[in-house]
């Protein structure tokens, strides 16, 4: 009876232990993976072939011609807004060097391209959500820190208005000291 528990209790035990390996696995494949690629947004859907229209624009704006690479629309469909397009090129590095000079985008010569296109890391479900969560905390931060300065301007929040800061200002500056 004893002996039959510990080889269950064992197989329990070899069973977690394989799936927590091949998850760690997947994990890491599924992040080399990624870290071959990039995500375009913006780009127009013209064809049923991307590679073109990406071929362009690295040529363009980076003076970029990657050997071998390859792409595929990913999500759906939105309205007039294109899908967006997941571009793998055969080596991590091209894509982080892509990842950095991306901002050169907002300086493009075509409009279209300045406003509409970018370039971004291919991060997985959760990475996204982080990032999402630490946008919306960053720019709640600017938010509350553009109310305070808007109180302070008179707003009326903070209770002090404008001309009760230009009386307080003026009666420190007569009296040679706080008002």
């Amino acid at each position: 009876g004893r002996n039959r528990q510990r080889r269950s209790g064992m197989n329990k035990t070899n069973t977690i232990t394989e799936t927590i390996r091949e998850v760690i696995y997947k994990e890491n494949r599924d992040r080399e993976s990624r870290a071959k690629s990039v995500i375009i947004s913006g780009l127009p859907e013209y064809s049923d072939d991307d590679l073109p229209q990406v071929f362009d624009l690295l040529r363009s704006e980076f003076d970029f011609e990657p050997a071998n690479i390859h792409c595929k629309r990913v999500g759906s469909q939105r309205g007039d807004k294109p899908r967006l397009l997941q571009v793998s090129f055969q080596g991590s590095e091209e894509a982080a060097w892509l990842i950095a000079m991306a901002p050169k985008l907002r300086k493009a010569r075509d409009t279209n391209v300045r406003a509409s296109i970018y370039i971004n890391k291919n991060l997985s479900y959760q990475e996204r959500a982080d990032a999402y969560e630490k946008r919306r905390k960053r720019r709640g931060e600017m938010t509350r820190t553009a109310g305070n300065i808007g109180d302070l301007t008179g707003d009326g929040e903070s209770g002090v208005s404008r001309s009760n800061l230009s009386r307080t200002f003026t009666n420190s500056q007569r009296h040679g000291g706080a008002g």
